[in-house]
Formats: C-alpha cells, sequence, structure tokens
C-alpha cells in the first residue's frame, strides 16, 4: 500500500488532514441526500437549525452564531431561498433590516430532516464517542481562538529578523515603506518627497545613516539618522509595513539608532513627531525621550512634538 504523503509531513500536513476529512463527509452526505431525494445539502444544515431554533435571524447574526464568513452565509441562504426552504422579510422592529425564516415548506420537511439527522449523530456518536472527539476538538478550537495563528507564526519568524545599517541598498524599499505609512497616517510633503526619493543625496551624503528591518530576507521597516547641525541627529523616517505590524519591529529599529548614536557619541537626538499617533508617543517617552519646544524651522508640516533623548 502506497504511503500517505501528507501524513508524512508531520503537523505541516496537520490543516491539510482535517480538509480533506471535512470534504470527505460533506462528500458522503450529499451522496445520501441525493440518494434520498432530499432537497437540502450537508451545507445548509447549520441555518436551517437556526432558523428552526431561533425564528427571524438576519444574515449578520447567522454568520456570527454559525461563526461562518458572511459571504458564504449569503451564497448559502440564496440557495435555500431559492429551493423555497427560507424567505426573507423586513424585521418587525426595524424595517431598514432583512431576517430569514423558515417557508411553511421548510417546516414541513423539518420532521424528516432531523429524523436524518438524529440517524447521522447516533451514528457519530457510536463511531467517535470512545474516542472523546468533541473534547478534542474543543480543545482544538480553544487553541486557535486564544491565538492568531498568522500572528504567532510570524513573532517566531520575527526570533530571525536582522537590522541592518546600510546606506548603499534598499533604498527603493526606504521610499515604499515611507510614502506608504505617510499615505495611511498623513499626506506625503514635498520635502517628504524629495528626501525619500533620494536618501543618499539627502541623508547619507549628509552624514546620516540608513537602517532596515530584514525578515526572511525582505525589507520590512526602515528608519534614518539625518545628521542636523552640531553632531547632532534626528530620528527620522521610520515606517513598518502593515503587513509585519504587532512584530515589535518599530521599538527594534529604534534602539538599533539609540545604540548607534551612543556607540558613536553623537551630540545629540530628536525626532519630530505628532500627538495623534499615540501609541508612538508612548513608545518614544517609555524609552527615555522627553518633550522639548517645537522650533519655528522644523521642515514637516505634520510636526505638533519634538522630543529628545538624554544621552548621559
Amino acid at each position: 500500500m502506497e504511503r500517505d504523503f501528507i501524513k508524512d509531513l508531520g503537523y505541516l500536513g496537520f490543516t491539510m488532514r482535517l480538509k480533506r476529512l471535512s470534504d470527505a463527509l460533506i462528500h458522503s452526505g450529499r451522496k445520501l441526500y441525493k440518494d434520498l431525494d432530499l432537497e437540502i445539502e450537508p451545507n445548509m444544515f447549520s441555518v436551517f437549525k437556526l432558523l428552526e431554533d431561533r425564528g427571524s435571524t438576519s444574515i449578520t447574526e447567522i454568520a456570527e452564531a454559525i461563526g461562518m464568513a458572511h459571504p458564504s452565509v449569503i451564497a448559502i441562504t440564496n440557495k435555500m431561498i431559492a429551493k423555497d426552504l427560507i424567505y426573507a422579510d423586513k424585521d418587525s422592529e426595524d424595517s431598514r433590516k432583512k431576517v430569514l425564516n423558515l417557508t411553511q415548506k421548510g417546516r414541513d420537511k423539518s420532521t424528516e430532516y432531523n429524523a436524518i439527522w438524529e440517524i447521522g449523530n447516533s451514528a457519530m456518536h457510536k463511531e467517535l464517542n470512545d474516542l472523546n472527539a468533541l473534547e478534542f476538538l474543543e480543545q482544538l478550537e480553544q487553541v486557535f481562538e486564544k491565538k492568531d495563528f498568522r500572528q504567532y507564526l510570524l513573532k517566531e519568524m520575527s526570533q530571525d529578523m536582522e537590522i541592518v545599517q546600510d546606506n548603499d541598498l534598499y533604498h527603493a524599499d526606504f521610499y515604499a515603506l515611507n510614502i506608504e505609512w505617510l499615505k495611511k497616517y498623513f499626506y506625503v510633503e514635498d520635502y517628504d518627497e524629495t528626501v525619500l526619493s533620494n536618501p543618499k543625496k539627502y541623508i547619507v551624503d549628509e552624514g546620516g545613516y540608513l537602517f532596515y528591518a530584514k525578515l526572511n530576507g525582505k525589507v520590512v521597516g526602515t528608519v534614518a539618522l539625518i545628521q542636523r547641525d552640531n553632531g547632532v541627529y534626528e530620528l527620522s523616517k521610520m515606517a513598518v509595513t502593515d503587513k509585519f505590524q504587532g512584530l515589535r519591529i518599530g521599538y527594534k529599529l529604534m534602539m538599533a539608532c539609540i545604540d548607534f548614536t551612543k556607540k558613536h557619541k553623537f551630540n545629540g537626538l530628536f525626532l519630530d513627531s505628532n500627538t495623534a499617533l499615540e501609541p508612538a508617543i508612548n513608545l518614544y517617552r517609555k524609552v527615555g525621550f522627553v518633550e522639548i519646544p517645537v522650533p519655528k524651522d522644523t521642515p514637516y508640516e505634520r510636526c505638533n512634538i519634538r522630543m529628545e533623548l538624554p544621552l548621559d
């Protein structure tokens, strides 16, 4: 007998095994329903039972109750309406809201459907109860409800994230990430476009430094130290792509700049920001930045707060 490749993958094949098991059960159910000449389909079961139990229910309420995406519920209920099993009506308390109910035909079919589902429930109980299948399924659901698996994997990956200081490479990433950030929170000022379009001329050649956060070889965050007057540097152009928010990348970039500043004994370090960015302002304060007056010659129109880091 040929080996099961998916099983050989171990946990890498875990979700595939769950899916193919689900697909096999649903496929078997479809065949059974067809053999019995039932109009209802297996994926309509949960909606039918919910309406039978609760009566008038909206699409949104159905989606929340059964944990299914809104578009998927719409697709299922449209098929059930076409089969005259349910109908849509205006909510008696809010005419702008549509609710679904079982039709007379649906209620008439209820006894037949429930008899079949009860047989199915008994069969599953007989086969799986000794395995404690429902308890195990509950445990699985709790594990993945407590943590976003994507976010969990990203955090694991972020352990291998590197912060690099490189004045010659990744200028296109420097531009793209900062433009993305500016468009999300503010707008691109003329000064931004000038500096970001040519960081070599306006940052590097003026004695500044560019830093990047790299994850799996991809640049996911940037920051710069821009030299101003008398060996004082501005912490600027910090941006992290939305795809990798929540991994403390901004914090790691900032700390890399602070360590770099202290190592090279710069005369000062400050940043210009906006108080609308409350989480960022709180982070700056947490690492030691203190507020100072905003000078009239700040190059940023959006700036309404300046902060400096005491280096003593």
